[in-house]
């Protein structure tokens, strides 16, 4: 009888450990601003996740990648269950710019209809990921 706990807590064990490294997570919005819908994806590797960009007019990718737990650096997350959402552009006359970073993050740019993407642990201040205009490549920023 003893046998058949250990397997069931075996089996119980092994479900959790899959379900968290299939937690990726993937919204699609506007995020380049080129009026055609873009697909960002969340993947977990490791100690870190992955935020892919994947344009939706060309099918070029660019990523970027935070640590987690809180892995040195600003680019970290205190947990590892990381939540991704997407807001529309935030506009660059916002107090969250002006009063929280001291100046609009370069490259960004507010559009009606474009978006950027949030990822939260729920634990640490949110990273917002934007699309640069002046490098055309993913960038972020963070209170």
């Amino acid at each position: 009888m003893k046998s058949s706990y250990i397997c069931i807590i075996l089996l119980a064990a092994s479900i959790s450990a899959a379900a968290v490294q299939e937690k990726d997570t993937a919204i699609s919005a506007d995020i380049n601003c080129d009026g055609k819908t873009d697909v960002a994806k969340l993947e977990y590797i490791n100690k870190e996740v992955k935020i892919t960009l994947t344009e939706g007019d060309s099918g070029k990718s660019s990523y970027l990648i935070f640590g987690l737990e809180h892995k040195e650096g600003q680019e970290s997350f205190c947990g590892k269950n990381i939540e991704l959402s997407k807001f529309e552009t935030i506009p660059n006359n916002s107090p969250e710019f002006i009063q929280g970073l001291g100046a609009v993050p370069e490259g960004h740019e507010s559009k009606k209809g474009c978006f950027e993407i949030s990822l939260s642990d729920g634990m640490c201040d949110s990273i917002h990921v934007y699309w640069n205009h002046k490098t055309n490549k993913l960038s972020y920023w963070r209170l």
